[in-house]
């Protein structure tokens, strides 16, 4: 849950910059899950509330 406040933990990537790639299309929700290990209902949990956010 840490990646997903954009605190970057252990040298993985942030969040931001993972959305930001797949929002171009340049990898899939299994490839985003994978790069922050963590599962695909929590990015899918984390796309919703950025789109959200961004609606607003």
């Amino acid at each position: 849950m840490f990646f997903i406040m954009g605190i970057e933990k252990e040298g993985r990537p942030l969040a931001g910059s993972i959305y930001a790639m797949y929002k171009a299309g340049s990898i899939n929700i299994t490839d985003f899950a994978n790069l922050l290990s963590c599962s695909r209902t929590t990015i899918y949990k984390y796309i919703s509330i950025k789109e959200i956010s961004e609606s607003t």
